[in-house]
């Protein structure tokens, strides 16, 4: 992912819908000779809209991308983002105005069949929105930890949600680190498994349970050469199982989580 001020015509793309825009996805073949696809986002303009702060592709193979735009110092410099305004969104966005000094969440669909998300986030009005160097990561399942320059010199609000820690900037601060997390939701079904007995993670394993607990049924083998455990439904309590192991050794427990509605049907861990 990058940008770009140049001609890079759109290959086996089927989102097409900003053709001219400054910011591009590709995906190469293995051994770097081509494109599979390459496709761009973004408004025509002079100048690429934002600053790119994080990048994931998930199990799915759906692309994440995560960046800000505008003016800092309001200077003509070259370098300077053109900004959010104009940028597509979609119709479940968090945010789908923009003063065009705002974040900006993307994510395109396996093989750039189309557009999932769109969405901007910040203040209204005020100082950019914006991050100084590498501090926003996506992480497996889709969920965005985003570090923030938020609400530099006062004026406009930050959003916040209720009951965070710190909802309003210190007085004594021109700028404030402000943290966000979004669960994207879109990374398919997810599976963690962890094992404790009487509460103490990871002791001779008792009580097994799935930490993501994104799947509407489970199956479970436990290694020991008893039957498989399921398919049983998240709502019924599918995502915790409790084993009795009749000897001593070394098990090796498979947990299948499966939603046939997702786009990666199971995981396995």
């Amino acid at each position: 992912m990058g940008q770009t001020t140049g001609d890079m015509p759109l290959i086996n793309s089927g989102y097409n819908s900003q053709t001219v825009g400054k910011q591009f996805i590709g995906k190469l073949q293995p051994d770097l000779s081509a494109y599979v696809y390459r496709t761009r986002f973004g408004t025509n303009g002079p100048r690429p809209n934002i600053s790119p702060t994080a990048f994931l592709v998930d199990r799915c193979e759906n692309v994440y991308v995560s960046g800000w735009g505008g003016s800092i110092s309001g200077s003509t410099n070259q370098y300077l983002s053109g900004g959010t305004m104009g940028m597509e969104t979609t119709a479940d966005a968090l945010q789908r105005t923009t003063d065009g000094r705002d974040f900006y969440f993307f994510v395109l669909r396996k093989d750039a069949v189309g557009l999932l998300y769109a969405s901007f986030f910040g203040q209204s009005d005020g100082f950019t929105d914006h991050v100084d160097g590498g501090t926003s990561r996506f992480d497996r399942n889709g969920v965005i930890y985003q570090g923030v320059c938020a609400n530099c010199n006062g004026g406009a609000i930050f959003p916040t949600t209720p009951g965070v820690w710190g909802p309003v900037k210190p007085a004594s601060a021109a700028c404030n680190l402000g943290m966000i997390k979004i669960a994207f939701n879109l990374a398919g079904v997810g599976a963690n498994v962890r094992a404790e007995i009487g509460g103490v993670v990871n002791d001779t394993a008792v009580t097994f349970n799935d930490l993501v607990r994104s799947a509407r049924e489970y199956i479970w083998d436990f290694g020991d050469g008893t039957p498989q455990v399921g398919p049983i439904a998240a709502t019924a309590g599918g995502y915790q199982q409790t084993h009795t192991f009749t000897s001593t050794g070394t098990f090796r427990v498979m947990l299948i989580a499966i939603d046939p509605t997702s786009c990666n049907e199971r995981d396995t861990v």
